[in-house]
Formats: structure tokens, C-alpha cells, sequence
């Protein structure tokens, strides 16, 4: 009985342990639109490997007082690396969302950007996509936002393709 009642205690924990190590990132692709303010505009794509492709397609620099202007040196197609913390951030931010159960709403209502989340892992696809995604992916998308705006990428000297916003197979269904 003793055995049967430790065994409980554990178990749980142990299967727990073994779902989080199954999880193999693939790729996340995040987009975001404009607004009628000073919204900028990114296409962002991370590959397993730590490779990143960016195309920053507008960005705004603050001045002052609410005051912002367009800065077009961070404007454009950058490539690069991600940092270990960085990717370690991002993949575990992506392991504990919950993401298999993971929604958004979809909402398209006001002035504020949309932001489209694209998340290949586990040979899945994941396509979230709101003007106002919920609290418990504000970490992720602080991140994704956050990786866009610093950009320590080097600029590239050719166009490329980050996978478009399209509706997931699941929403044409």
C-alpha cells in the first residue's frame, strides 16, 4: 500500500517531466499590421536552427512628447542569428503557453495592430492570429516584438519570403 501511495505522488510528476521533452520546436513566423497611429510593421521568422529573417517593413523612432518619426535605417530585409538566452526564452516561453490549447480570439475591431503567430512544432501547425491576443501569450508576443525592434541583424542585400499571413487549413475547414 505504502508503494502504491508513493508511486502516486510521483507518477504525476514524472509524466509531466516526459511531455515537456517531447516538445521540438520548428520554426514561429510573427507578423504584424500597422495602425493609424505609429504602429511599426514587422515579418519575423525563427528556424530551429537560430536563424532569423526579418523584414522590417516600417518602424518609428521615438522623439519626444509623443512625438515619432519614420527611421528608415531599420527599415528593410535583415538576417541573422538569434542569441542563445534569447531562443531559450522563446522556446520555453512556447513550451509552458500551453500551446496545444492555446486561442485567440481573432478580433479586428479598433486601431492596433494585428499580430499573427505562426508556430510550427511537433510536426504541428499553429496559427493564432488577434488584435488583442490574450494575457497568457503577452510574454510571447513581448518577446517577438521585442526581437523585431532591437534587430542586431545585418541588413541583407536581397529580398526574401517569410510565409505569408494565410488562414490555417483548421479555419478553412
Amino acid at each position: 500500500m505504502r508503494n502504491i501511495f508513493i508511486l502516486s505522488l510521483f507518477l504525476p510528476a514524472f509524466l509531466m517531466a516526459q511531455v515537456g521533452n517531447d516538445f521540438k520546436f520548428e520554426r514561429i513566423i510573427f507578423h504584424t499590421t500597422g495602425c493609424y497611429g505609429f504602429c511599426s510593421v514587422y515579418h519575423l521568422e525563427i528556424d530551429s536552427n537560430k536563424n532569423a529573417k526579418l523584414f522590417s517593413e516600417t518602424v518609428y523612432k521615438y522623439i519626444n512628447k509623443g512625438s515619432y518619426i519614420k527611421d528608415s535605417s531599420r527599415i528593410g530585409y535583415f538576417q541573422g542569428r538569434i542569441a542563445d538566452t534569447t531562443f531559450n526564452k522563446l522556446v520555453n516561453e512556447i513550451q509552458t503557453i500551453g500551446i496545444d490549447s492555446l486561442t485567440f480570439d481573432g478580433a479586428n475591431c479598433c486601431d492596433a495592430p494585428i499580430k499573427t503567430i505562426i508556430i510550427y512544432y511537433n510536426n504541428k501547425r499553429k496559427y493564432l492570429r488577434s488584435m488583442f491576443p490574450p494575457n497568457k501569450a503577452r510574454r510571447l508576443v513581448s518577446l517577438l516584438y521585442e526581437i523585431c525592434s532591437v534587430n542586431t541583424f545585418r541588413k541583407s542585400n536581397g529580398k526574401f519570403e517569410i510565409e505569408l499571413e494565410k488562414m490555417s487549413a483548421e479555419k478553412l475547414q
